[in-house]
Order: structure tokens, then C-alpha cells, then sequence
């Protein structure tokens, strides 16, 4: 398949102001120390289609931020998209993110945190609001008590039973997914702390509370 075209900074801010999506496909503790405000952060790795597929509006224009260290990284991503049937992928940002930083233009950021700091806030006076995007085998085998669950697949359509004015704690099982959630909770408007690298696993190995599916 053929790799998607480079673009500039001047033709990513075009394609945006046209409509179309970005999706930051570096590792989240990259994307969490800088990346271009609204994007996704949906690692390339083997279900990066997938995650696109579930959480971008179908066929919606693509614009994508590579990782720089793959030189296969252009034609993976887009076999990945046509795989599931997308073929609107504007292109990606020539140089990587670095290009985007030495045109000038502006970076957002957020803090990345550990299952100790999610802990230390959990046993604090007011219990955190932990947004788990686990799929439902693994939240059935052991979960964070008091903590949410949301389908990542399902996310767009969950988020008005989250509080606007608390922030929100995302945990997975390893950090790729929790990442992929606080981008879309920052995108949308949310305060959010994203648990990367590790999650409940980690929780649990910890000894901390975890308990399994009532159900």
C-alpha cells in the first residue's frame, strides 16, 4: 500500500481548519510532553486501525503525526486505515512532531502518572474519579473499587456521565489505551491525569483494593 503524502505545518493547520482530524500515533509519554492541541493519541502499533476505526467519525479526513523513528511508520499506518476501509487520510506532518515545534507553532502537553500516584490520591480525603477503559474480560477479572467503566469502543457516547468539574484519572492495563482516553477527554474539554506506562495489573501487584465483576 502505498504510504500517505507529507505535508508541511502550513498545510496541517489548512487541513484542520477544513475539517480534518489529527491523530498523534507516537508513544504516549512523547505525546504527553508535547503534541498539537485537539489531537488523538493513538499509538502505532497492531491496533492502531482498530482504535481509529472505533473512535474517529468513519471516513472523517485524517491528518497524522508519525513516529520518526520507523521508517516503515507512513505505510504501516495507512495499510492499517485501508485495511478498515479508510481512505481519507490527508497525509502526515513531514519531520514529525520536531517539525511542528521548529515552525513555531503552538504545543500543548499533560502530565503522565503512576498506579502510586493514582493510590496516594486515592486514599485521600475525596476519592478520585478513575475512568477505566479496560475491555469487559479484563475489567471482570479485576478492577480499582469505586473506579468507572467505559468500552473504549463505546467512548464517544459515555462521556456525559463523567463530571465536569473534578478531573478525570484514565487507567488501562499497560497505559496505551488510558492515553488514547485522556486525548479524547482533553479534546473534549476535560481535566485529566492519564495512568502511562502501567495500569491495574500494576495496581494490583502493588496490593492495593481491587475487586472483581458483581455481575
Amino acid at each position: 500500500m502505498p504510504p500517505s503524502d507529507e505535508l508541511n505545518t502550513d498545510e496541517v493547520v489548512q487541513a484542520v481548519s477544513s475539517g480534518a482530524v489529527i491523530v498523534d500515533a507516537r508513544v504516549p509519554r512523547l505525546y504527553a510532553a508535547g503534541h498539537i492541541d485537539g489531537s488523538l493519541n493513538i499509538q502505532l502499533n497492531d491496533s492502531f486501525g482498530i482504535y481509529v476505526g472505533w473512535l474517529v467519525e468513519f471516513d472523517k479526513p485524517l491528518v497524522l503525526i508519525l513516529p520518526t523513528d520507523r521508517a516503515d511508520a507512513a505505510e504501516e499506518a495507512t495499510t492499517q486505515l485501508l485495511r478498515i476501509g479508510w481512505d481519507n487520510v490527508v497525509g502526515h506532518l513531514a519531520g514529525g512532531f520536531d517539525a511542528w515545534v521548529e515552525a513555531g507553532q503552538s504545543v500543548a502537553s499533560n502530565e503522565v502518572f503512576t498506579v502510586d500516584d493514582l493510590y496516594r490520591e486515592y486514599v485521600g480525603q475525596e476519592s478520585p474519579v478513575i475512568l477505566d477503559v479496560h475491555q469487559h474480560d479484563e475489567w471482570d477479572v479485576g478492577h480499582i473499587p469505586r473506579s468507572t467503566h467505559f468500552h473504549l469502543g463505546h467512548f464517544s457516547g459515555e462521556l456525559s456521565e463523567l463530571p465536569r468539574d473534578r478531573e478525570v484519572w484514565t487507567i488501562c492495563a499497560g497505559g496505551d489505551r488510558s492515553a488514547i482516553a485522556a486525548s479524547l477527554l482533553l479534546k473534549a474539554g476535560w481535566k485529566v491525569r492519564a495512568v502511562t506506562p502501567g495500569g491495574v495489573p500494576d495496581w494490583a501487584a502493588s496490593g492495593y483494593p481491587i475487586e472483581l465483576d458483581s455481575e
